[in-house]
């Protein structure tokens, strides 16, 4: 993806700044893993690993159907 982007962007005139990715404890932080742990339901968890503002949006109305279909695909009963 990011091999892409600097393929891609520079001739449209548009710097890419590669950012090393974020890691806790070791181990680096993605959209795949915050998704497991919602869907498992360990929000303590999750909401280390993002920022606050993402954690808030998290929980807000908006992301519960989002948040209820992790659960289910995890097997999970999701909260009432």
């Amino acid at each position: 993806y990011n091999q892409t982007m600097k393929q891609i962007l520079p001739p449209a005139g548009i710097e890419v700044i590669e950012l090393a990715r974020k890691e806790l404890l070791g181990v680096p932080v993605s959209a795949s893993r915050v998704r497991a742990l919602l869907g498992a339901g360990d929000w303590d968890s999750a909401r280390a690993l993002v920022p606050e503002t993402t954690f808030a949006h998290l929980q807000s109305p908006a992301c519960a159907e989002a948040i209820r279909i992790l659960q289910e695909k995890a097997g999970r009963e999701p909260a009432k």
